[in-house]
């Protein structure tokens, strides 16, 4: 069944699509803030990251043999030793918030 929400969604995520094919970037960023308007924030979130998935399985089945890994090697391996330490020191500053949603001011 089709509701006034689905039909917000299908807007939103169609926006955030085209704005990812123009600028290469800044669907997660249009997306999930206008999403959580209508819908939870946890699933909005969720919706975000399945359609960013699903979308750039498809571009890496499009563009597998477009180029060279050999090319790219260096910055790929740069990406995963920067990367590790800083998921892992992200999870630490979650843990340092407050459990209660009360402003302090």
């Amino acid at each position: 069944m089709i509701t006034s929400t689905s039909i917000y969604i299908f807007f939103i995520i169609l926006l955030a699509g085209i704005l990812q094919t123009m600028t290469g970037f800044g669907f997660a960023l249009v997306a999930t803030p206008l999403l959580a308007f209508m819908i939870d924030p946890i699933e909005a979130i969720a919706i975000v990251l399945f359609v960013g998935t699903l979308t750039r399985i498809f571009m890496l089945y499009e563009t597998w043999n477009d180029g060279k890994f050999s090319h790219i090697s260096l910055i790929f391996i740069a990406s995963i030793i920067g990367g590790l330490p800083g998921a892992y020191g992200s999870t630490g500053t979650v843990l340092l918030l407050p459990l209660t949603s009360e402003l302090p001011y």
